[in-house]
């Protein structure tokens, strides 16, 4: 919860700090102090997916628009072949097309079935497929507390970086 509220903090700070987001686009990274992995990012498109990302994380909305529609003006490839569709039918629906088990017999097998597919002593099975869940969530966990960091870097870079150049010459 702390690097979410350091995150949210940043990006209102940025956002109190960025009056005319649209100035970020006349600004260029590349002086041989900047970090690495931001040299040849497009500030604005940083500043908007922060803001969009915060948005997200507070409000549940996906407002945020897809690369294809923030980049109109790149090509896009044309695949020869046909083109995959989703499905507009269910999975349950083909199933009980096709399905020859009566709904009781369904039922019984269900009862019967936990759920975790185990070999041999499925008590032994339990404390592995728990260990891969723990391990699973730490993994997920640590990424999104990196993803945080990294954008709070990238929320208070901006907002340095549009003091020093922008709030310079006003």
């Amino acid at each position: 919860m702390k690097a979410m509220e350091k995150f949210v903090d940043a990006v209102r700070d940025m956002d109190e700090t960025i009056l005319v987001p649209s100035r970020l686009m006349d600004l260029r990274v590349g002086r041989s102090s900047e970090r690495e992995g931001l040299k040849s990012t497009d500030l604005f498109r940083l500043y908007s997916m922060v803001n969009c990302v915060r948005n997200q994380l507070m409000w549940g909305a996906n407002d945020c628009p897809a690369p294809e529609e923030e980049a109109p003006h790149q090509q896009q490839r044309i695949g020869k072949g046909h083109v995959r569709r989703p499905s507009t039918a269910s999975v349950a629906s083909t199933n009980s097309a096709v399905s020859t088990m009566s709904d009781t017999d369904s039922e019984a097998g269900n009862e019967n079935d936990s759920g975790i597919e185990a070999e041999g002593d499925p008590a032994s099975a339990l404390p592995a497929y728990t260990h891969k869940m723990e391990e699973c969530f730490r993994k997920h966990l640590y990424g999104l507390h990196r993803s945080l960091q990294q954008m709070t870097d990238a929320a208070t870079y901006l907002t340095k970086r549009y003091q020093n150049d922008i709030g310079a010459t006003l």
